[in-house]
């Protein structure tokens, strides 16, 4: 599963990634093993919404945790890539079509990216995304 960048951003490919587990503790965690090449998490912080073609975009609140029912769906689905710009908006693309968004927050880091083992890529509060490697890597343990 490369990491590419480019002047938007970063993109994560998959060749056969599947959403393992989900996580629902104040944020919305989404496990991604892509075998043999390892995981990736996303972390989200603050909302965001689930879109799926000729429907209205889902939003959803972390915070309200009763309100992430309905994006139990996303569950075992397969994965083509996450696409984090630079501007602080997150992307990750299912191969069903759908589209889980995240944005910034003016108050509070948004969300995460962990690859396993290599890079962490977090949106902090306002609109920056950072990217850290194995020896900056304030999430590696998360």
């Amino acid at each position: 599963m490369p990491i590419s960048e480019a002047e938007y951003g970063w993109t994560i490919s998959f060749e056969d990634a599947v959403i393992s587990a989900l996580e629902i503790d104040f944020r919305f965690g989404i496990r991604m093993d892509d075998d043999p090449h390892g995981a990736v998490k996303v972390i989200i912080e603050t909302p965001f919404s689930i879109c799926e073609p000729g429907k209205d975009e889902q939003a959803f609140d972390p915070a309200r945790t009763q309100s992430l029912a309905e994006a139990l769906k996303i569950l075992n689905a397969g994965v083509s890539s996450v696409i984090a710009q630079k501007d602080g908006r997150l992307t990750v693309n299912l191969l069903n079509g759908l589209k889980i968004k995240a944005g910034p927050n003016e108050d509070y880091e948004s969300w995460h990216v962990i690859l396993e083992g290599h890079y962490v890529l977090t949106c902090g509060p306002g609109a920056g995304v950072a990217l850290f490697t194995d020896n900056n890597n304030p999430l590696a343990s998360k």
